[in-house]
């Protein structure tokens, strides 16, 4: 069904279409490459969307309509080495459709702009997911993949962020650390994912609790190792006559423990209630 399809489709693009199509994205690459590597000047950026209400800065270019960051430190030689790197990834690794983006927080763009004359050639690199998207003005022109190249760009742009910690720290990966992310962000959790109770002892209720007919919910803070085990328990909200039930109750337990962002196990804290109530 699939070949049927598609061989309807081919039926219907007149002869040439698509030679004409490849030959014109072909002398739009080439296009490119020669303002690239002919251009009089470059400035780089750490660049992000911009966040609901907020603007970028005021300008006729792409970086104009997203959110600068912060700006790189780069000289002649580096605008030679990546305007290559980059020209080298267009000839190689032509990519028709917009780059993809995934949603994980911890991916950072970058935007190197190369002017030359009265145009402004605007490269927006997306380093985890290995593709680029190149822009003339406010114009999307096209995207490549980064694939090998994408070793050499990184190191370019440590070079250009000098000061960075962040930058300094990405991974080959093109991901900020979870460190570096946290630092940047204090409001965001420090687990990627909460320890998870593998193991629950239900609490015994105490013989004078029960016979005072005494229920309630004792809340309380516990403590979880990288291993998964019970360290310090406190009492949050408190039912007098049950508390020291609820914590002996819980230090039975056993954890997966969290983990950060890269995957890795770390300590962390869970909040659990212990409700006690008669039959």
């Amino acid at each position: 069904m699939r070949r049927a399809v598609i061989a309807v489709i081919v039926a219907l693009v007149p002869a040439g279409a698509g030679v004409a199509a490849a030959a014109g994205a072909a002398d739009l690459n080439v296009a490119i490459e020669q303002h690239i590597l002919g251009a009089d000047s470059v400035r780089v950026a750490r660049v992000r969307e911009p966040n609901s209400g907020e603007a970028g800065a005021p300008g006729d270019d792409h970086l104009a309509d997203i959110i600068v960051e912060r700006m790189g430190r780069v000289d002649p030689a580096w605008k030679s080495a990546m305007g290559e790197v980059l020209a080298e990834a267009i000839r190689r690794f032509p990519q028709p459709e917009i780059c993809p983006r995934a949603p994980e927080p911890r991916r950072i763009r970058f935007g190197v702009q190369f002017i030359g004359g009265d145009r402004r050639t605007t490269i927006i690199l997306y380093l985890a997911d290995r593709c680029f998207e190149f822009w003339t003005g406010r114009t999307f022109e096209g995207s490549a993949e980064l694939h090998d190249t994408a070793p050499r760009i990184l190191a370019l742009l440590k070079q250009a962020f000098p000061t960075d910690t962040t930058v300094l720290h990405l991974n080959a990966k093109g991901m900020i650390s979870c460190g570096d992310y946290q630092r940047e962000h204090p409001d965001a959790p420090p687990a990627e994912q909460a320890a998870e109770a593998t193991r629950m002892v239900p609490p015994r209720y105490p013989k004078q609790a029960k016979k005072a007919k005494l229920e309630g919910r004792v809340v309380l803070r516990v403590a979880i190792g990288v291993d998964g085990v019970v360290g310090d328990v406190a009492v949050v909200e408190s039912v007098p006559g049950l508390d020291d039930a609820a914590i002996a109750s819980v230090r039975g337990w056993e954890f997966a423990p969290a983990l950060d962002c890269e995957g890795n196990p770390i300590s962390s804290s869970l909040v659990i209630p212990v409700v006690f109530k008669l039959p």
